[in-house]
């Protein structure tokens, strides 16, 4: 098996890949001149639908408690004694040659001209299946013995772009939030935002020693300093005269400021 294994012409995914098809072929065991043993390439202009490189389909139809079923199943295995060479379970690098992109957010995520990464949907149109776990469909990071992750979700400092000082890593639709739950099962503490239009946002900064309350203007109308337990009030809680302005069950209280 010194040649690879076509299946269809590849003539085009050898032009846009060349070196990852000239680097494989069919094998069990990698080689140096060719380590990785399969190349499956799709081309979106052979078909007017679009195409899809790979499907897999893990269908359980049995009755047995005790039968299992897995679309895919990998294992990434560091020996003892393997060099300290970096060991990666799965790579998926995008690459955007069209020189734009739409921005994707909760309530949009599949508009024209966006690029996105990988998608984990819950059911099929037309399936008419129920619900699913949680945990089952989305994200499980599961700690077995001894073997636990280090650390959770890291991004790289400049795998999301800036924009305005701010990178947008995570985002949420409104009344979605961030839930943190007891070992008993029940649900604890959360952080969630109920802002329902652009002009009454609101943002929390943690800066160089100080905790911001920035308002929808841009500027921090409250801060607090970790270092020296200060507290203090932005331009919108000054009143006229050098008074304070402070609401209290809805209505507003004038305070004499005093510096020191």
């Amino acid at each position: 098996m010194n040649d690879p294994i076509r299946i269809g012409p590849i003539e085009k995914i050898e032009e846009a890949c060349p070196n990852t098809v000239g680097w494989g072929r069919l094998v069990i065991a990698g080689e140096w001149q060719k380590p990785n043993p399969i190349v499956i390439g799709a081309w979106s202009s052979s078909t007017h639908d679009g195409a899809i490189t790979m499907v897999r389909l893990g269908v359980h139809d049995s009755p047995s408690a005790r039968c299992s079923i897995w679309s895919d199943y990998s294992e990434l295995i560091a020996l003892p004694g393997s060099s300290k060479e970096g060991t990666l379970f799965e790579e998926m690098a995008l690459i955007n040659k069209r020189g734009s992109c739409a921005d994707i957010d909760p309530f949009h995520i599949a508009e024209p001209g966006m690029f996105c990464g990988p998608r984990i949907g819950v059911g099929k149109p037309g399936s008419n299946g129920g619900e699913v776990s949680a945990l089952a469909t989305y994200l499980n990071v599961e700690g077995t013995d001894k073997a636990v992750a280090r650390l959770g979700l890291v991004f790289h400092n400049l795998a999301v772009k800036f924009v305005n000082g701010l990178a947008r890593v995570i985002n949420l639709a409104r009344n979605q939030s961030i839930q943190w739950w007891a070992k008993d099962g029940h649900q604890t503490s959360r952080i969630w935002s109920s802002t329902t239009e652009e002009q009454w946002r609101v943002g929390i900064e943690m800066a160089n020693g100080v905790v911001n309350f920035i308002g929808p203007d841009g500027l921090a109308h409250f801060t607090f300093n970790c270092t020296n337990g200060a507290l203090y009030l932005g331009s919108g809680a000054i009143g006229p005269n050098n008074t304070v302005r402070v609401f209290v069950a809805g209505r507003p209280y004038l305070l004499k400021a005093t510096p020191e």
